[in-house]
């Protein structure tokens, strides 16, 4: 009886089995929770062989069992437990187990840490690309005459520079750009006012400034346009943002980072705040050179005036010079009369040597001693030739062809008279002459034979 009710009970209720409730449970799932974000703590996370990462995720009150694939988590950096995540994905059902699991497709850490990479990942990307090197940093003005503020009107960094442009008596003109410093839209109101800035002639330097702050707070200044227009600008740009401990982007893009909004300022008018000092340095050196050439004056005029002579001892002087200059010339008077008296005596004595008389007398005594010495040398030149004249007959009878020929030897020549000397000079039927010592035979070839 309870078995025919129990089945009688079955027939009129919709019942499921394990695996189709659970088919229907994922499909509800994929369909409701298709794209979703959810943040939470690593509580645990395994990689195996496979190369996916199972992890869970946990707040305060409940725990998640969640899976991220291979193929998706090659472009995530791997957590590790304890680290706050940010993760998306679907909800689904494992239904092998009947297990709720999220399956992800991205991770990312969550709050400051995600912050802290994007700024990471910026500083890297355009330190690459040579925004931060020191070769595009610009010069700043020694002497700036019209500074241009960049910051919020009612923070404390306005006060502060204001105070030390105050206490250092700054010459120049300020200009206040004000701009948000925090938030979503401070990065484009900071942009435009920097531009704003830049493209008035008169300004000299551009000071980028806010106070402390969260990391979140100062992070409008990580913004990557606001750092491009930093590096675009044409003016020098000073970066003063939070205090020494906080780094963002725009410090590294500025022409010059100081730690404070104060720091900024003084080191903007560092030449300004060293003047006096600067001033009084010249000036101890002015009144140094001054008196160091007054005193070299003085002794000069000194050394002068002990050099200086009274016009009577110049007069003195003089009248020395002048009997001292009658005195040399009465002496080369009587010196250069002396002279020509000797030379006249000479020109008199040449002029007598130069007489008709002595001149034929001298002139008939080289005749007779050339004369004489011309006998000498045609005696000795005769005698000379005369035996030159022996040697070379007696030389030419012993190589002459006569004496040859008068030993039985004869010498052929030709038509033509020429000497015959080798047998390559006759041919035959040539008309020969043979000479001999008395006479001459006419002789014709008939016939050469050589050795």
């Amino acid at each position: 009886m309870m078995l025919s009710n129990s089945i009688a009970n079955d027939s009129i209720r919709a019942v499921h089995s394990v695996s189709e409730l659970c088919s229907k449970t994922r499909a509800v799932l994929d369909e409701k929770f298709s794209h979703i974000w959810v943040a939470g703590e690593i509580a645990s996370i395994s990689a195996p062989a496979s190369g996916h990462w199972y992890l869970s995720l946990k707040d305060d009150k409940a725990q998640l069992r969640c899976v991220i694939f291979k193929a998706a988590n090659s472009r995530c950096s791997k957590p590790k437990i304890g680290d706050e995540v940010l993760a998306s994905g679907r909800f689904s059902l494992y239904e092998a187990r009947g297990d709720l699991q999220l399956i992800l497709n991205h991770i990312e850490p969550r709050g400051a840490g995600a912050l802290h990479k994007r700024f990471e990942d910026l500083k890297k990307k355009l330190a690459d690309e040579g925004v931060f090197s020191s070769e595009h940093k610009k010069p700043l003005p020694k002497y700036p005459k019209h500074i241009a503020l960049i910051t919020s009107s009612t923070g404390a960094a306005l006060d502060d520079i204001c105070a030390v442009l105050r206490r250092q008596n700054y010459p120049g003109r300020i200009s206040l750009f004000s701009s948000q410093v925090q938030g979503e839209n401070a990065p484009q109101q900071l942009i435009s006012a920097l531009q704003t800035a830049d493209s008035i002639p008169e300004v000299d330097l551009i000071l980028l400034s806010r106070g402390g702050g969260s990391y979140e707070d100062l992070f409008c200044f990580n913004d990557e346009n606001l750092a491009r227009a930093i590096f675009a600008s044409n003016k020098p740009v000073v970066s003063a943002i939070g205090h020494e401990i906080d780094t963002t982007i725009s410090d590294f893009v500025a022409d010059m980072r100081s730690a404070t909004p104060t720091a900024a300022a003084e080191q903007i008018l560092a030449s300004y705040i060293s003047l006096p000092a600067e001033l009084e340095r010249l000036l101890n050196k002015v009144n140094r050179t001054l008196t160091e050439s007054l005193a070299n004056k003085l002794s000069s005029l000194i050394r002068l005036e002990h050099r200086m002579q009274s016009p009577l001892h110049s007069l003195q002087n003089f009248q020395q010079q002048l009997d001292r200059l009658q005195e040399q010339q009465s002496s080369h008077l009587v010196r250069r009369i002396e002279q020509d008296e000797h030379r006249l005596e000479l020109l008199t004595q040449r002029l007598k040597n130069r007489s008709a008389t002595h001149l034929i007398v001298s002139a008939k005594n080289r005749i007779d001693e050339a004369r004489n010495r011309l006998s000498r040398i045609g005696l000795e030149i005769g005698a000379d030739r005369q035996q030159r004249l022996l040697h070379a007959a007696r030389h030419l009878e012993a190589v002459s062809p006569m004496a040859t020929l008068t030993r039985g030897y004869s010498v052929l020549l030709d038509e033509k008279r020429s000497l015959i000397k080798t047998i390559n000079e006759a041919h035959k039927g040539d008309k020969l002459q043979a000479l001999i010592c008395d006479g001459t035979i006419d002789l014709e070839v008939i016939g050469t034979n050589a050795k």
